[in-house]
Protein backbone atom coordinates (compact mmCIF):
# COMPACT_ATOMS: atom_id res chain seq x y z
CA UNK A 1 0.00 0.00 0.00
CA UNK A 2 1.43 3.38 -1.03
CA UNK A 3 1.26 6.31 1.38
CA UNK A 4 -0.67 9.39 0.33
CA UNK A 5 1.25 12.39 -1.01
CA UNK A 6 0.60 14.73 1.95
CA UNK A 7 1.39 12.02 4.47
CA UNK A 8 4.69 11.28 2.74
CA UNK A 9 5.58 15.00 2.67
CA UNK A 10 5.02 15.27 6.43
CA UNK A 11 7.09 12.15 7.12
CA UNK A 12 9.89 13.47 4.89
CA UNK A 13 9.97 16.76 6.83
CA UNK A 14 10.10 14.88 10.11
CA UNK A 15 13.00 12.70 8.89
CA UNK A 16 14.93 15.80 7.77
CA UNK A 17 14.31 17.55 11.08
CA UNK A 18 15.55 14.51 13.00
CA UNK A 19 18.72 14.37 10.90
CA UNK A 20 19.63 18.01 11.60
CA UNK A 21 21.59 18.64 14.78
CA UNK A 22 20.24 21.52 16.86
CA UNK A 23 22.26 23.13 19.66
CA UNK A 24 20.89 22.64 23.18
CA UNK A 25 19.18 25.89 24.25
CA UNK A 26 20.22 25.41 27.90
CA UNK A 27 23.57 23.71 27.67
CA UNK A 28 24.80 25.12 31.00
CA UNK A 29 22.25 23.23 33.14
CA UNK A 30 23.74 21.06 35.88
CA UNK A 31 21.95 17.73 35.65
CA UNK A 32 24.13 16.06 38.29
CA UNK A 33 23.25 18.14 41.36
CA UNK A 34 20.15 17.55 43.45
CA UNK A 35 17.27 19.95 42.84
CA UNK A 36 16.30 19.74 46.52
CA UNK A 37 18.21 21.31 49.35
CA UNK A 38 19.57 18.86 51.89
CA UNK A 39 17.41 18.68 55.03
CA UNK A 40 18.93 20.26 58.11
CA UNK A 41 16.74 18.22 60.48
CA UNK A 42 15.40 14.70 60.72
CA UNK A 43 12.48 13.54 58.60
CA UNK A 44 10.11 13.66 61.59
CA UNK A 45 10.77 17.35 62.28
CA UNK A 46 10.65 18.23 58.58
CA UNK A 47 7.27 16.48 58.25
CA UNK A 48 5.89 18.13 61.41
CA UNK A 49 6.90 21.62 60.26
CA UNK A 50 5.55 21.17 56.73
CA UNK A 51 2.33 19.47 57.91
CA UNK A 52 1.54 22.21 60.44
CA UNK A 53 2.47 24.80 57.81
CA UNK A 54 -0.38 23.37 55.72
CA UNK A 55 -2.81 23.80 58.62
CA UNK A 56 -2.51 20.30 60.08
CA UNK A 57 -2.23 19.58 63.78
CA UNK A 58 0.68 17.35 64.73
CA UNK A 59 1.19 15.45 67.99
CA UNK A 60 4.29 13.32 68.40
CA UNK A 61 3.70 10.20 70.50
CA UNK A 62 6.44 7.91 71.77
CA UNK A 63 4.28 4.78 71.89
CA UNK A 64 0.75 3.43 71.47
CA UNK A 65 -0.18 4.21 75.08
CA UNK A 66 0.69 7.88 74.57
CA UNK A 67 -1.16 7.88 71.23
CA UNK A 68 -4.35 6.41 72.70
CA UNK A 69 -4.21 8.94 75.56
CA UNK A 70 -3.76 11.80 73.08
CA UNK A 71 -6.76 10.62 71.03
CA UNK A 72 -8.83 10.22 74.21
CA UNK A 73 -7.93 13.74 75.34
CA UNK A 74 -8.65 15.18 71.88
CA UNK A 75 -12.00 13.39 71.71
CA UNK A 76 -12.96 14.73 75.13
CA UNK A 77 -11.80 18.27 74.35
CA UNK A 78 -13.65 18.36 71.02
CA UNK A 79 -16.77 16.63 72.34
CA UNK A 80 -16.74 13.90 69.72
CA UNK A 81 -19.80 11.68 70.15
CA UNK A 82 -18.96 9.27 67.35
CA UNK A 83 -15.56 8.22 65.98
CA UNK A 84 -15.33 6.07 62.84
CA UNK A 85 -12.49 3.55 62.70
CA UNK A 86 -12.04 0.24 60.89
CA UNK A 87 -8.65 -0.88 62.17
CA UNK A 88 -9.04 -3.56 64.85
CA UNK A 89 -5.74 -2.72 66.58
CA UNK A 90 -6.61 0.97 66.93
CA UNK A 91 -10.14 0.12 68.09
CA UNK A 92 -8.78 -2.19 70.83
CA UNK A 93 -6.29 0.48 71.97
CA UNK A 94 -9.00 3.14 72.19
CA UNK A 95 -11.51 0.86 73.91
CA UNK A 96 -8.87 -0.03 76.56
CA UNK A 97 -8.50 3.71 77.11
CA UNK A 98 -12.26 4.06 77.67
CA UNK A 99 -13.43 5.32 74.28
CA UNK A 100 -16.53 3.26 73.51
CA UNK A 101 -18.12 5.58 70.95
CA UNK A 102 -16.34 3.98 67.98
CA UNK A 103 -18.33 3.13 64.86
CA UNK A 104 -17.03 0.34 62.64
CA UNK A 105 -19.78 0.74 60.04
CA UNK A 106 -18.76 0.84 56.39
CA UNK A 107 -22.01 2.60 55.46
CA UNK A 108 -21.23 5.99 53.89
CA UNK A 109 -24.32 7.63 55.41
CA UNK A 110 -23.29 6.52 58.92
CA UNK A 111 -19.68 7.61 58.34
CA UNK A 112 -20.91 11.10 57.44
CA UNK A 113 -22.54 11.28 60.89
CA UNK A 114 -19.28 10.55 62.70
CA UNK A 115 -17.48 13.50 64.25
CA UNK A 116 -14.04 12.15 63.32
CA UNK A 117 -12.41 9.35 61.41
CA UNK A 118 -9.25 7.52 62.42
CA UNK A 119 -7.37 5.61 59.74
CA UNK A 120 -3.94 4.24 59.00
CA UNK A 121 -1.79 5.66 56.22
CA UNK A 122 0.78 4.21 53.84
CA UNK A 123 3.38 6.81 54.72
CA UNK A 124 4.25 10.42 55.41
CA UNK A 125 6.03 12.71 52.96
CA UNK A 126 8.41 14.87 54.97
CA UNK A 127 9.37 17.27 52.17
CA UNK A 128 5.77 18.33 51.52
CA UNK A 129 4.00 17.51 54.79
CA UNK A 130 1.69 15.17 52.90
CA UNK A 131 0.00 11.98 54.07
CA UNK A 132 -0.09 9.04 51.67
CA UNK A 133 -3.40 7.18 51.65
CA UNK A 134 -4.19 4.33 49.32
CA UNK A 135 -7.04 2.05 48.37
CA UNK A 136 -4.96 -0.91 49.57
CA UNK A 137 -5.76 0.05 53.16
CA UNK A 138 -8.77 -1.65 54.72
CA UNK A 139 -10.67 1.65 54.73
CA UNK A 140 -9.44 3.08 51.44
CA UNK A 141 -9.86 6.84 51.51
CA UNK A 142 -13.43 6.94 52.87
CA UNK A 143 -12.54 7.61 56.52
CA UNK A 144 -10.28 10.48 55.55
CA UNK A 145 -13.02 12.15 53.50
CA UNK A 146 -16.47 11.48 54.92
CA UNK A 147 -16.40 12.36 58.65
CA UNK A 148 -15.78 16.05 59.26
CA UNK A 149 -12.69 16.34 61.42
CA UNK A 150 -12.94 19.88 62.75
CA UNK A 151 -13.92 21.75 65.84
CA UNK A 152 -17.71 21.86 65.96
CA UNK A 153 -17.94 24.09 69.03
Amino acid sequence: MKASGSKEKILTRIRKALDQKVPQPFSNIDNQSSIYTAPTEGAEMTFAKNFTGLGGRFMYCEDTAEMSQAIFDLSTAKGWNQIACWDDNIIRLLERKGLNNISTSHDNDLMKLADAGITLCEGLVARTGGILLSSSLNCGRALSILPPVQDRK
